[in-house]
């Protein structure tokens, strides 16, 4: 049996995490087994490994040290530096997007992504305005193979209740106000696709999260209340 590919994308602290950890109890009461995966641009288990050995490597000319620095700034302002680090995301983001999450569907597994190619676009245009990534062949083809979820959820909430939300959670890297304001309108113009359900983070939790699961297998209710 296919499994199902569910994605949770949006704003900071819109309450993706808390809706992921709802659906995923909900799917273990009813015998099933899912797996989360978190990815974004640079971060995805295959880069993390990568970043690990080069800082190892060549701590300081190639892979400074994680976190918002000085030394990672200059080096990340090189242009060989940064091309080569964008294109190497890319192919790691092809194997899990367009391979791994394949494989885990055929073998009936419902993998829950926090986080999707939509991030990880908005991620390279607000970091990298000047590669112009939507252009690349990569990229597109990236797109292109990328498996296509079954469900596809996007929380959004007002900029002011993300960084209210985000110094509760005490978040180490906040994005700034414009920042925000920038990824809100990303995110509201992909909702103009109508490939998303998009729903006002700000609504009751319990409520939230029966429309998710509704949505996301109403198909199987429906074969189910046939039988």
């Amino acid at each position: 049996m296919t499994g199902k590919l569910i994605v949770f994308s949006g704003i900071d602290a819109a309450g993706k995490s808390t809706q992921i950890d709802l659906l995923v109890q909900r799917l273990r009461r009813n015998g099933l087994h899912p797996i989360v995966f978190w990815s974004r641009l640079g971060y995805t288990p295959g880069m993390t490994r990568l970043k690990w050995l080069l800082r190892k490597l060549a701590p300081s000319r190639i892979m400074p040290s994680a976190g918002e620095s000085e030394q990672r700034d200059l080096a990340m302002a090189r242009q060989s530096t940064r091309r080569w680090w964008l294109r190497l995301s890319i192919l790691d983001l092809g194997w899990f997007y367009a391979v791994w999450l394949r494989a885990m569907r055929w073998l009936g597994y419902t993998v829950i992504c926090d986080r999707y190619l939509v991030d990880s676009e908005l991620d390279f245009k607000l970091n990298f305005p000047d590669q112009h990534m939507e252009t690349w062949r990569s990229w597109k083809m990236l797109k292109w193979a990328a498996v296509r979820p079954s469900a596809a959820f996007m929380l959004l909430i007002p900029i002011e209740d993300s960084q209210q939300r985000s110094r509760q959670k005490e978040e180490p890297f906040p994005d700034s106000r414009q920042r925000l304001e920038q990824r809100l309108a990303g995110y509201r113009s992909c909702c103009a696709t109508g490939d998303w359900c998009v729903l006002d983070g700000r609504g009751d939790i319990a409520e939230l999260s029966d429309q998710i699961y509704q949505v996301a297998f109403q198909r199987q209710v429906a074969i189910r209340e046939e039988d």
